[in-house]
């Protein structure tokens, strides 16, 4: 008898800990596309999902969210029940599907016709089973093609099977990319299905790459240069200039630029209703500032024409995936405008000032332009210089005099002038006057030189002296939580070269407490140096870190984890004294 009741024990721990890996686990996902020949759009899904957990249903999967317009677009349920652990079957009450406004169109008034429904599955418990069957029907003319984009792993649910179907009219030409498998689709005439078996659930892993998950995309539009045409506005002779205020003191097409920049994304109101949302459609650019809003497609083409009004070129571009090999609509990551200021290209956001410089990401992202062609862009290399000179007296003033170079990769002009100050005093102190701070231009760019004052506070004898930073670079990232394992690779925000020197001369009886250190990495992820030293009347340390790739894989990441730390350890970043 004992045997059997340690067996059964046994036998649930085991079921148990396979269910922990995920919170749900999808036994069938079926999703049916099929462009009809009256340009008719019908997308089908079938799902049953069983859930592990409380949090599965709580936070999860307790709910069912559809998007639609109500003048192109019609939802119907053919089925919504929950089939509970012991078998019993709990259908959906109708008071369980409620129509309510997407909050994408929140304070958008041209947007107000969009509904979202809302379906709350009843009876959930664990072992419970969803089981939903739902139509969405498009009229012809809302989209201007059939578009699929599947990302495979979903968070929290693994998939037992997953098939996707799309169906053309025949002779109608499907194009078609799929990333992290290597799944074929089966064809029948027009008729394209994939399945998909054993698709494990997203690792929720911390700072995974943006797009590493698997991924199928899908389309009619014959090529990319078709899809940018599908995103042009309508033509309008209006001329749209910026408030005379924004450009007053500016002269150069740069400051300009920005300024505009700032105006659109700052001074418009920001509507989250997608481009796919609203039919790939934008209002005319004289609605859009008439209204005062405007979504992201709409006010990247203001932000276009307000510079083209200004004499600043300037042209609406896409960016999407680099791994993705197959462009259409759906798989546009956002939209940007592309500014000729100066004799040189800056890609600017209508919805994100300021915006990260696209050659940060361009290893991972590409841009291209209304004709379809994509622009190239060069990845670079963030590079970092800090250099500092400390000088503390016997009252425990600490006067900062330093040097700091960060490219204007991370930076705007405006930037560079103002907020950056507050950037490089950081942990320094506050500026005697603002003329001690003052921009250098030489051969190797801008650079920012300033001097700074603060007390430090001793306690029992000794003080704490930190060292002050650029406040960019990792030092930015707050990848703080790095597990000692993981299951997914690893992305930093771009790749790094930082060297900070730090002199500091101790007068007035104050001496060092700090002892000398000498750490050395060199491993897959880059490499690391650090050294403190104690030299008569003063201590010196540099720090350099070198992280020339932008994703590592789970192999990889233990070199990164231990870069990182040594980083950030606080042995290199502050010094102890007393007097």
């Amino acid at each position: 008898m004992m045997k059997r009741v340690l067996w059964i024990v046994l036998c649930a721990v085991v079921t148990w800990t396979a269910q922990a890996q995920t919170e749900a686990t999808y036994d069938r996902l079926e999703k049916e596309y099929t462009l009809l020949p009256d340009g008719s759009i019908e997308y089908r899904c079938h799902k049953e999902l069983t859930l592990h957990t409380q949090t599965a249903f709580n936070q999860l999967f307790g709910e069912t969210f559809i998007v639609f317009d109500p003048a192109w677009q019609q939802v119907s349920i053919q089925e919504s029940y929950t089939r509970q652990a012991d078998g019993t079957v709990v259908k959906t009450p109708s008071n369980a599907f409620n129509e309510v406004l997407p909050a994408a169109a929140k304070d958008a008034p041209f947007y107000n016709g969009l509904r979202e429904l809302v379906i709350t599955h009843t009876g959930l418990e664990m072992g419970a089973t969803i089981v939903l069957d739902y139509t969405v029907r498009t009229k012809p003319g809302f989209w201007p093609a059939l578009e699929v984009d599947e990302t495979l792993c979903q968070t929290g649910a693994d998939m037992k099977e997953c098939r996707i179907t799309v169906k053309v009219p025949q002779g109608t030409e499907l194009r078609w990319s799929l990333e992290g498998r290597r799944e074929s689709p089966v064809v029948t005439g027009g008729t394209y299905v994939w399945t998909f078996r054993g698709v494990p659930a997203a690792s929720g892993d911390l700072y995974a790459p943006k797009y590493g998950k698997p991924r199928l995309f899908a389309t009619t539009l014959p090529s990319t240069a078709d899809a940018m045409r599908a995103l042009t506005p309508p033509q309008t002779r209006d001329i749209c200039l910026p408030p005379a205020s924004v450009l007053e003191g500016l002269e150069s097409q740069t400051d300009k630029a920005f300024a505009i920049q700032q105006y659109v994304a700052e001074g418009l109101g920001a509507c989250g209703v997608t481009p796919e949302m609203a039919g790939y459609c934008a209002r005319t650019v004289n609605d859009v500032m008439q209204t005062a809003y405007g979504t992201e497609m709409e006010k990247s083409f203001v932000l276009a024409k307000m510079l083209s009004c200004a004499g600043i070129p300037a042209e609406v571009v896409a960016v999407y995936p680099k791994n993705c090999s197959v462009r259409g609509l759906k798989n546009i990551v956002r939209l940007l405008v592309k500014a000729d200021a100066d004799g040189r290209a800056y890609y600017l956001s209508a919805v994100d000032y300021p915006s990260a410089d696209v050659r940060l990401r361009a290893d991972r992202e590409a841009v291209v332009n209304l004709a379809g062609e994509e622009i190239a862009i060069n990845p670079e290399t963030v590079k970092i210089a800090y250099e500092a000179k400390i000088t503390v007296d016997s009252s425990w003033n600490a006067v900062t005099e330093a040097q700091v170079r960060v490219p204007g990769l991370l930076y705007t002009p405006q930037e560079y002038r103002s907020a950056y100050a507050g950037a490089i005093v950081r942990r320094a102190g506050s500026l005697e006057k603002e003329e001690d701070r003052r921009i250098v231009t030489d051969d190797n760019g801008q650079r920012v030189e300033f001097r700074a004052v603060r007390t430090i506070r001793p306690q029992v004898g000794y003080a704490l002296l930190s060292l002050p930073a650029s406040g960019k670079g990792p030092e930015s990232w707050a990848m703080t939580l790095l597990n000692t394992s993981r299951t997914d690779a690893v992305e930093i925000p771009y790749a790094v070269q930082e060297e900070d020197a730090y002199e500091i001369e101790l007068t007035g009886g104050v001496v060092s407490a700090t002892r000398d250190a000498e750490v050395s990495i060199d491993n897959a992820a880059g490499s690391l140096r650090i050294s403190v030293k104690n030299e008569p009347g003063r201590i010196v340390v540099h720090r350099a870190i070198s992280l020339p790739k932008t994703q590592l894989s789970v192999k990889d990441y233990e070199a990164l984890r231990e870069i990182l730390l040594a980083w950030w350890n606080a042995s290199g970043q502050q010094v102890i004294l007393k007097k």
